[in-house]
């Protein structure tokens, strides 16, 4: 066995020659209150398919979040994740009814945040004491670009030996290998140039005596950090660098979450404040005979040990990894972090992980019975969630990326610490992410931050936080999705339809604002309407139980709205009390989704405008002025039309429509069951400067025809003004013709044969035909020929 332990039975399968690991097998939690029908979810625990989905004790879910690891900006694989779980949570709480309590945290204690804190540091000190550009600055440049090149050049020979295999792994490393080479050949290609400018400026000498160093030192930060931190990171002193930029990127990333409508979490643990207790939760591992502590301070869960004790399996979200692996060591040491100083003699086994690092020069620290020190990632997570929510856990959300060895080890410390054989009941992961079907990455130029997104890059248009959370509702939550430019057409004209779809049904009901006025009962359309509504809400609610399939439940609102405008179109005595029922179900659960919270009962403009007075929104506010104006132009318009010519008012009618009230945001709707609609003012101007642009073109290519047409008929005539006498008279084929001007004989005296004179005779008789219809034009108008030229010297002066 490639194993240094002895597998106790039922944790290894044969299958098919070869030693498997398989996780026990997943049972329901006892007890808890489901409501009505299960709700089936695909728990990672209990792979396979969809089990029931019911809280331990009473109605509600204790839930646990992994949060970030603040140490840059977050991108769109984040806004994936925490988007989604937004939606699954808004799900159980408010459409199944369920209580929540729900902690997410804040990973500000970690190597990543360290390592870049320190390096920016870094880089920025060197520019700030090397504002001039020098040699010795080119040099230090030149050899941090070195090292960073080496470095790169590295990690791809192990990504190109590791792709030589078969299998999954082989082809992760392949494709990764070559966004490194793409990451490489970057940093060569900007780095070089400004190397290249730099040198020429020190060698031709500058006007200026102290030329600056700061376009090469920007480029070449990121080599310079990590060179500057190699030499001199275990000098770093200043914790408060690493806490300011931990601080900062916690900042932006709850920011981006408010921003995209994501609801705040019950609880919020920072890493640093909660050492007392991470340190405790280490204790009672170590007590419990699952950790070691190593000569240098260092403690480490004992993965074997762990695995072979009784109601202990290790790896239980990903079994096989457990295996000694280039592939399941690399995710190892990955989850260990890059200053990890663990190495074959400190540790008993290879996969065993550290719950607390001895403290090294460079790095924050703090006491514990072990000497200085810092937690692990790992069991940062552990700790926190059972401060907050106990030794139990309902459920546990996080991104599939770190199914191992992240949430692996996490399940395993949390078992060691109580001596449990179960922590958390469900473990939810959403899909990853594709930008037009490709990995993020910035050497593929689209990584793109969240911030990126809201405003647009060079490969992706903008998209508001309702359109990127539409997307994701338009995929499978737990399966990869593709963030493409076909996906984002698709939600804009689902968000137009949306946004349409209640404007009717605000336009019906203010038609019908007391039902006194209006009869009640129901004929056989109405029946069939409401029938249509309640087969939605069977529909949806059947969807968001088979494992919360958004995507369906969207498309059986879309349906809806169809429906609904159907009946409203067709009905003219249409009960306005059903249109409300379906508008307000509609509304209902797009809020669950989070896609708004509008105040207002169908506030769903495009331009997601949230400002209201009162409860109201600005529609509510001005819809009755606007009703008034119009009315008022309506009935001015039908009076002119009614009495004949009367354009200025038509023309003024329009442009109260097509000027005046489109900046306003209202679309005026000419012999249409409403006399307006609220839109977008910026698109609905865009639509109608698409529009006019159009028209424009359509006109264009209008008068060009007419120019070819016009031309073609100047031509004609130009040749129809030929006497037939003298059609042939200009032609040196022919030498001899009668007094008709046909020819009778070659330009060498010869006869013209039988055909040829039967051609000739044919081509005068057409050509008199023509002279002769010329004629007749030209008798009733004699000045055809110069009138033709002017409508087409007239026309080609208006397309220029």
């Amino acid at each position: 066995s490639e194993w240094s332990c002895n597998w106790k039975e039922g944790k290894m399968a044969a299958v098919e020659g070869k030693e498997t690991r398989k996780a026990p097998e997943w049972t329901a939690p006892r007890g808890g209150g489901a409501k009505g029908d299960p709700v089936m979810v695909n728990n990672s625990l209990a792979p396979g398919g969809l089990v029931s989905l019911v809280p331990e004790k009473g109605n509600t879910f204790t839930w646990y979040g992994c949060g970030p690891t603040v140490y840059d900006s977050a991108h769109l694989g984040h806004a994936r994740n925490y988007v989604t779980t937004d939606v699954l949570r808004r799900i159980v709480e408010d459409y199944f009814g369920y209580g929540v309590s729900y902690a997410m945290n804040i990973t500000d204690v970690d190597d990543k945040i360290i390592l870049r804190a320190r390096q920016n540091y870094m880089a920025e000190q060197y520019a700030k004491t090397n504002p001039v550009l020098t040699a010795e600055v080119v040099a230090t440049v030149k050899e941090a670009v070195a090292e960073h090149e080496a470095k790169l050049e590295k990690k791809i020979a192990a990504r190109r030996e590791e792709a030589k295999g078969a299998g999954a792994a082989a082809e992760t490393a392949a494709k990764e290998a070559k966004l490194e080479e793409e990451k490489l050949a970057e940093l060569r290609a900007t780095v070089t140039a400004e190397l290249v400018r730099a040198e020429k400026v020190l060698q031709e000498g500058s006007k200026n005596s102290a030329p600056s160093a700061g376009s090469l030192l920007a480029v070449a930060a990121e080599s310079l950090g990590l060179h500057q931190d190699q030499r001199l990171g275990h000098q770093f002193k200043d914790n408060d660098v690493i806490r300011q930029h931990a601080a900062r990127f916690e900042q932006e990333f709850l920011e981006d979450m408010r921003v995209l409508g994501v609801r705040p979490a019950d609880v919020l643990t920072r890493v640093s404040e909660y050492m007392a207790e991470v340190i405790a939760y280490v204790e009672g591992i170590v007590a419990n005979g699952f950790g070691y502590v190593t000569k240098s301070g260092s403690v480490y869960f004992d993965t074997h040990r762990f695995n072979d004790s009784k109601d202990h399996f290790y790896a239980k979200l990903e079994p096989t990894n457990f295996q000694l692996t280039a592939q399941s060591l690399k995710l190892l040491a990955e989850g260990e972090g890059s200053l990890s100083s663990g190495g074959p003699n400190e540790k008993r086994n290879p996969q065993d992980f550290a719950l607390w690092k001895a403290g090294k020069p460079g790095e924050p620290e703090w006491n514990s019975p072990w000497g200085m020190g810092r937690p692990g990632w790992h069991i940062e997570c552990s700790a926190m969630s059972c401060a907050i929510h106990g030794p139990k856990l309902d459920i546990h959300s996080g991104g599939v990326d770190l199914k191992f060895p992240h949430h692996d080890n996490e399940i395993a410390q949390a078992e060691a610490r109580y001596e449990s054989d179960r922590w958390v009941h469900y473990f939810l992961h959403p899909g990853h992410l594709h930008i037009n079907g490709l990995k993020m990455s910035k050497s593929l130029k689209n990584f793109i931050t969240i911030r990126q997104a809201l405003v647009g890059t060079e490969t992706f248009p903008a998209v508001t936080p309702r359109q990127m959370r539409l997307m994701f509702l338009n995929a499978r939550w737990d399966a990869t999705m593709d963030f493409s430019n076909g996906l984002l057409e698709i939600v804009l004209s689902q968000e137009k339809s949306l946004a349409e779809f209640f404007l009717v049904v605000q336009n019906t009901l203010r038609e019908q604002s007391n039902e006194t006025g209006f009869a009640q009962n129901w004929s056989e359309s109405d029946a069939a309407f409401n029938k249509a509504v309640l087969q939605t809400q069977e529909a949806v609610g059947a969807a968001l139980r088979a494992n919360f399939d958004t995507n369906t439940a969207m498309q059986t609102l879309l349906r809806l709205t169809r429906t609904t405008n159907r009946y409203i179109t067709e009905n003219k005595d249409r009960r306005g009390l059903l249109v409300r029922k379906a508008g307000s179900y509609v509304m209902w659960i797009l809020r669950v989704f989070g896609l708004t919270d509008c105040y207002g009962d169908y506030a769903f403009s495009l331009d997601e405008n949230k400002d209201g007075l009162g409860g109201q929104s600005k529609q509510d506010i001005v819809a009755p002025y606007v009703e008034v104006i119009c009315k008022f132009r309506n009935q001015v318009r039908d009076l002119a039309k009614k009495r004949g010519d009367f354009g200025a008012i038509l023309d003024s009618c329009d442009e109260l429509r097509d000027v005046s009230m489109p900046p306003l945001g209202v679309r005026i709707l000419d012999d249409s069951n409403f006399p307006f609609s609220f839109v977008d003012a910026e698109k609905f101007m865009k639509e109608l400067e698409e529009k006019k642009l159009h028209a424009e073109e359509q006109a264009r290519k209008k008068k060009v025809a007419k120019i070819e047409a016009l031309e073609r008929d100047l031509e004609g005539f130009k040749k129809a003004s030929i006497h037939p006498r003298d059609m042939f008279a200009a032609s040196e084929e022919f030498g001899q013709y009668d007094e008709e001007g046909k020819p009778t004989h070659n330009k060498d005296g010869k006869e013209l044969a039988k055909a040829a004179k039967k051609k000739v005779n044919k081509e005068w008789t057409a050509q008199q035909k023509k002279f002769d219809k010329l004629q007749g034009r030209l008798k009733n108008d004699p000045n055809l020929l110069e009138s033709t030229q002017k409508q087409i010297d007239t026309l080609k002066a208006t397309l220029s």
